[in-house]
């Protein structure tokens, strides 16, 4: 019989996890790094400028840039963003047309540091790009850098850091004797991305394959069929990934309505690995979160504006992880709350109306 974390166990390691990191102080602001010059940034996203993730890496990047004296509006910064909008294909070799678009809007740019963002535009861009001088950061990639080719003495980033085996940890304190789960994702390329470093990762934890059963599953009917017959045999569901999933017509749905439909139907409680879901109606996780990476990614650039060699700075995840918790949705599954979890977490109340019924 696995061992089961105990609940004091299980706060601590959680309030460490989402804990670490330095933590700026509000009356400490960034140390300024002087501006001699107009710095020129070329942004390559996987996804499009409506994009939650998207904008959050964004945000995070360009305030992190702005604290320390690079901003759009007095011209010390240049930024032209190149949106692949590539969240529905699920073959990386079909990202690749797109990825040669950048790579022209690129070169006629002339920028100083690229950054890509996404699993998507990090796998071709970088690779097909040959300028070995030309400094790229990327960030929204999981898995191993070396294995993509991205191990290049121009090319540092921020990986997505997922935490799984803490938010397993955190489903079992709030579903009572619960034995069984299923993981769940998208079949895009970054939700099977996702879906495999989960899968990997858990299966070297106490919360091994003998307990869990595994589905990446594309388009939406199925992903609904899934949840409502597979729910049935699990106590709750870990979601790798739901950004991915299409309609019959291969259109992307909106992942709020995937959530929604979820919080309305599924017979089990609903855990997830990323911010945005939790928002929109999972029940909590330790969550990757836009933001912050974009905050990481901004600090890389600014080591780099001020003279540093990308081989020179480590390629690691982002600087601070998010503890997440919706109290609708424990309302909704009639869960339980530890009584020492709001301490840690940022607490949600969002409820949406399901779309499109079972």
């Amino acid at each position: 019989m696995k061992r089961r974390l105990s609940l004091l166990e299980l706060i601590v390691i959680l309030m460490l996890v989402a804990a670490c990191g330095p933590t700026p102080s509000p009356t400490q602001p960034p140390k300024v790094v002087p501006v001699h010059t107009t710095l020129r940034l070329f942004l390559v996203d996987s996804y499009t400028e409506d994009d939650f993730w998207s904008q959050q890496v964004r945000v995070g990047i360009l305030e992190t840039l702005a604290r320390s004296g690079y901003a759009t509006v007095d011209g010390t910064l240049e930024l032209e963003t190149f949106y692949m909008d590539m969240r529905h294909v699920s073959a990386i070799e079909d990202v690749k047309p797109v990825a040669l678009q950048a790579i022209e809007r690129l070169v006629d740019f002339q920028p100083d540091i690229v950054i890509v963002s996404g699993e998507e535009a990090t796998r071709t861009v970088i690779p097909l790009y040959v300028d070995s001088t030309l400094p790229f950061v990327f960030c929204g990639f999981v898995g191993d850098p070396s294995s993509y080719g991205l191990d290049l003495p121009n090319v540092t980033g921020v990986v997505e850091v997922l935490h799984p085996v803490q938010t397993v940890a955190m489903a079992y304190a709030f579903v009572e004797d619960a034995q069984r789960y299923l993981l769940l994702s998208d079949g895009s390329v970054s939700g099977r991305a996702r879906a495999l470093s989960t899968y990997l990762t858990l299966g070297q934890s106490e919360y091994g394959t003998s307990t869990f059963s595994f589905k990446t599953v594309r388009e939406w009917s199925d992903w609904r069929k899934t949840v409502l017959t597979e729910g049935k045999e699990v106590d709750f569901i870990l979601l790798a990934g739901s950004q991915g999933v299409v309609d019959d017509a291969g259109s992307l749905v909106d992942e709020r309505d995937v959530i929604a439909w979820m919080f309305a139907y599924s017979p089990v409680p609903v855990f997830a690995l990323s911010n945005y879901a939790v928002v929109n109606g999972a029940v909590g996780g330790l969550v990757s979160y836009g933001y912050e990476e974009g905050v990481s990614v901004g600090n890389v650039v600014l080591r780099l504006a001020a003279g540093e060699m990308p081989a020179d700075i480590p390629i690691r995840g982002p600087e601070r992880n998010l503890l997440a918790v919706n109290l609708a949705s424990t309302r909704r599954w009639n869960l339980r709350i530890p009584i020492t979890f709001p301490i840690a977490a940022r607490i949600y109340g969002t409820e949406l109306a399901a779309q499109g019924g079972q």
